[in-house]
């Protein structure tokens, strides 16, 4: 009897405390009940708060802004040969999406410097699963199968 005696009195200790200010006394909460820290017998600790990190897992292709401004300098190159050299100069220290593969493909002219370009691309790519969609660039089913092959070969 003694235990449920105590119990309803701190019951109501808590409904006195709850919800009042008293500027001479400091309130901790514990749970749902703020209490002057003189009568704090125990404090709950705050649950700690989990944030999923973001982790780099990998390369990340060239955002959209800059990959528009490499279409446009390779489109604005006279010639086969040039353009490929600024393609060369930008997969030096960039990844690129399949995507973005078969629209750099579809800069070039020439089904020789399509496969050239499909080659060379192929591991700075960061989805490769995707990579068969590059295929529609192609004219000639044997440049499919020779890009087939050199991803084989790897």
């Amino acid at each position: 009897r003694d235990d449920h005696r105590n119990d309803r009195q701190d019951n109501r200790n808590d409904r006195r405390y709850d919800n009042r200010r008293d500027n001479d006394h400091r309130y901790v909460v514990t749970k749902t009940v703020a209490r002057p820290i003189s009568q704090v017998t125990h404090v709950v600790a705050p649950q700690p708060v989990y944030v999923t990190p973001v982790v780099n897992c990998g390369p990340v292709a060239m955002n959209p802004a800059t990959f528009s401004q490499l279409q446009c300098t390779i489109n604005n190159a006279a010639f086969e040969s040039t353009k490929l050299v600024i393609f060369k100069q930008a997969l030096a220290y960039n990844y690129f999406t399949a995507n973005q593969v078969l629209a750099l493909m579809n800069q070039f002219s020439f089904e020789s410097t399509k496969l050239q370009v499909s080659e060379l691309a192929y591991t700075k790519t960061v989805d490769p699963g995707n990579y068969y969609i590059v295929n529609n660039a192609f004219a000639f089913g044997s440049s499919s199968a020779a890009l087939g092959n050199y991803i084989a070969m790897l």
